[in-house]
């Protein structure tokens, strides 16, 4: 028999099997018990979260002839046929079949009644590359669909979509899921296979696949062939090329110390190692992110799930590293993994980063450039206390969000990029924007939801509020700033 990949060997079967999405499965359950069922559907998401796995699900479901609580049985004859060539359920790729014509197909089609089941599905993956003519000739079916038919609609993109379309659909948002959780799945699978697997190797697999439970199968199957006996650490670490993490926390250690000649040193070996300098820009970056987290927000590790002993360590050297330090190396290595890009002599530039982040206290122009702003708001101009390191490290947990939220819709991502100003006060994180967006975030609920879920994810359980304010033009902002350094432009 041939060999089939763990994808697509595990590829869930029923809904209960579908691991965290369960603020959708739970209510299209509920939509199957009391017959509930829309006529179309659009479920939005990354790839490899269960967008089309839940879709067929679904499909079998609503069809099924003897439903196990929501569940499809797996054993009748609609449910069987699903597996094979079935008239009543069809799929559609997006992406090769976009034109008007294959959407008139459809629509001429729909009209004909299932031939064994109770509804005649369609799934249409990458929906999103259908043409503006294919939109609109779908528009007409979803308006006055016959009362047999189901449209499934699944995109990565759900911005391209026109708003008539989306009007007519009932949206499913699929969230990134976590790294725990899919560890925890990775683990069950490896038992199945009678593989043995060491815990932080699972991990690592995990942390790689971004929230991608299929990338993550795909990358334990690539481990699994690459190791014959038990997959360590170190195996998913040369087999994946990533970093190990015992050598960025001995690199890490050294650059919050202070020790610049440590710091080559390691820096040095991590390169030796093989990996690429703009990776482990990045790696490095998302490390001292890691740090400042530990150091800064209880639970910290209810958002970075890392294996229990990596967690304890990482939050041992956090405690005995100064924040300033932490916050001032996360934004050194964020900016150097753009910078290495156009690089001829990478290594050499990381190598310089690690003795310049390991002699630095001081703020870059961006944190400088925000003080100057708060001293002109206020008039105070006395010097930064200690007590203002934690507003300081704001702004490296929101370009974490952002980065998130670019994933996770186009819609908030882009909301939250009007923000142009934030602060702490009384517990409470202000989010300065305009007043188009800020009425926007407090009236769609879809968006919303999508942005407090995030929020919590990076920020914790820490409360926000959107403010508006009439800022003045980036053009006006740079020429002000710009007037203050070359001292055209007093400070009153």
């Amino acid at each position: 028999m041939a060999y089939l990949a763990l994808y697509r060997k595990y590829r869930p079967q029923i809904f209960d099997e579908v691991y965290g999405q369960e603020h959708i499965t739970k209510t299209l359950i509920n939509q199957i018990k009391t017959g509930r069922v829309s006529h179309a559907y659009l479920f939005t998401g990354t790839r490899g979260v269960g967008k089309t796995t839940v879709a067929r699900i679904f499909a079998k479901a609503i069809n099924c002839l003897e439903p196990e609580g929501g569940n499809p049985c797996g054993r009748c004859a609609v449910c069987r046929a699903l597996t094979e060539e079935n008239l009543d359920i069809l799929e559609l790729d997006g992406a090769s079949n976009n034109g008007v014509d294959q959407v008139r197909e459809i629509r001429d089609n729909v009209i004909y009644p299932p031939t064994a089941g109770k509804y005649k599905v369609y799934i249409i993956d990458e929906v999103h590359m259908l043409t503006t003519a294919a939109f609109n000739a779908l528009l007409k079916t979803l308006e006055e669909p016959p009362s047999h038919a189901v449209f499934i609609l699944c995109t990565t993109e759900a911005h391209k979509i026109p708003g008539t379309i989306l009007s007519r659909c009932m949206r499913f948002d699929f969230r990134l899921v976590g790294t725990k959780t899919i560890a925890m799945h990775l683990k069950e699978i490896m038992k199945t296979e009678r593989k043995e697997c060491e815990d932080p190797a699972l991990y690592l697999i995990a942390e790689k696949a971004q929230g991608s439970v299929r990338d993550a199968l795909s990358l334990a199957d690539r481990c699994m062939n690459a190791e014959e006996g038990t997959l360590t650490y170190d195996d998913v670490c040369f087999t994946l090329g990533t970093g190990d993490i015992r050598s960025l926390r001995r690199f890490a250690c050294a650059v919050v110390s202070g020790n610049a000649g440590e710091a080559l040193r390691y820096a040095e070996e991590l390169l030796g190692s093989g990996r690429s300098a703009v990776s482990l820009a990045g790696e490095t970056a998302e490390y001292f992110r890691d740090m400042l987290l530990a150091k800064e927000t209880p639970g910290a590790n209810d958002i970075l799930n890392l294996p229990d002993d990596t967690f304890s360590m990482m939050e041992k050297d956090a405690v005995e590293a100064n924040t300033e330090k932490l916050v001032a190396a996360a934004e050194i290595f964020g900016r150097l993994e753009g910078e290495l890009r156009y690089s001829g002599t990478p290594g050499v530039i990381f190598e310089a980063a690690a003795v310049r982040a390991s002699r630095t206290g001081e703020r870059d122009i961006y944190e400088r450039i925000s003080d100057i702003e708060k001293k002109l708001a206020s008039g105070d101009f006395s010097s930064s206390s200690a007590e203002d390191i934690p507003a300081r490290s704001l702004k490296l947990y929101w370009a974490t969000l952002l980065k998130r939220l670019k994933n996770v819709d186009v819609v908030v991502s882009s909301a939250a990029e009007d923000v142009t100003d934030l602060e702490m006060a009384e517990g409470v994180v202000y989010l300065y924007t305009t007043e188009l967006t800020k009425g926007l975030m407090e009236k769609d609920r879809a968006l919303s939801d999508i942005f407090a879920r995030e929020f919590v994810r990076v920020f914790g359980n820490v409360k926000y509020r959107f403010a508006a304010v009439k800022a003045e033009s980036e053009a006006q902002k740079l020429k002000r700033l710009k007037d203050i350094a070359d001292g055209k432009l007093e400070i009153e």
